[in-house]
């Protein structure tokens, strides 16, 4: 599926996330889980989110997804147009996410065919043959087979249910995937298996994608931009090579020095 190309596929800025604590209204302060984080991305181009735990890696995701999922202040563009001025069946045409949770994402009480199935019935004018086609073919490329299609959520290995996942998000062909911390626990070779299907999908259909990383190795791999943040603040941003290469931020530093030394225990 071929995409208009544009310089400015996803802008975001001065992006704060907060959330309202006390009980009571009078009483009521904002807590910010992120603060003043601005980026922009080109259509194609590939985000990798470093950071601890806590740091505000998943609210931003959950943001970019879903912007009534938190209150935020600053501003999301799509294609220079305010994400909240979209309507839901063409903002998930464009941006997707693959849960890193399909158990407390994904519905248990209903066929695999149908999780897929329900997005596209509800965000596309496709006949049934022609849903039951996309789903075939999406299945296929995220390694799942036909016959999962029958299968409730719990007959699923933990592997699996991450593939329907990802195709639950492939399906509308989307051209933004975010993807969580999932996939980087994985083992190795399962690990590399994802990352080779996240390199077709930028060099089949330019997608871009925005992805929480802290491995070194993975995100020279597949990043072209590096945002690292810490305790929802930006502590650098820029491309792969300025930022892990002559890192400026401790925490820069720390995952470089990480990676360095895991690799010399390796070889040595």
């Amino acid at each position: 599926m071929a995409y208009n190309i544009t310089p400015t596929f996803l802008q975001v800025k001065n992006l704060s996330v907060f959330f309202n604590t006390g009980k009571y209204f009078f009483l009521q302060k904002k807590r910010y889980a992120l603060s003043d984080i601005s980026f922009t991305l080109s259509q194609g181009e590939t985000l990798a989110i470093c950071g601890d735990a806590g740091s505000g890696k998943s609210t931003l995701l959950q943001i970019l997804n879903d912007s009534s999922a938190a209150s935020y202040e600053g501003e999301i563009l799509l294609y220079e147009k305010n994400i909240r001025d979209y309507d839901r069946r063409d903002r998930v045409s464009i941006i997707r996410m693959m849960y890193p949770d399909p158990d407390t994402a994904l519905n248990p009480h209903i066929r695999v065919y149908k999780i897929l199935e329900t997005p596209l019935s509800k965000n596309t004018s496709l006949s049934p043959r022609e849903i039951r086609k996309r789903i075939s073919v999406t299945t296929e490329y995220v390694g799942l087979r036909e016959e999962h299609l029958s299968c409730y959520l719990h007959m699923l290995t933990d592997i699996q249910k991450l593939r329907l996942s990802l195709a639950r998000a492939l399906v509308l062909r989307p051209q933004a995937l975010l993807v969580d911390s999932s996939v980087e626990k994985l083992d190795a070779m399962l690990r590399m298996d994802f990352y080779n299907m996240f390199l077709d999908l930028q060099k089949r259909y330019r997608m871009t994608l925005i992805i929480c990383l802290n491995d070194l190795c993975a995100i020279k791999h597949l990043a072209d931009k590096v945002l690292i943040l810490d305790r929802g603040k930006s502590e650098e941003i820029g491309s792969v090579a300025k930022v892990l290469v002559t890192p400026v931020s401790d925490l820069a530093r720390r995952i470089q020095q990480s990676y360095n030394h895991e690799y010399r225990s390796i070889h040595s």
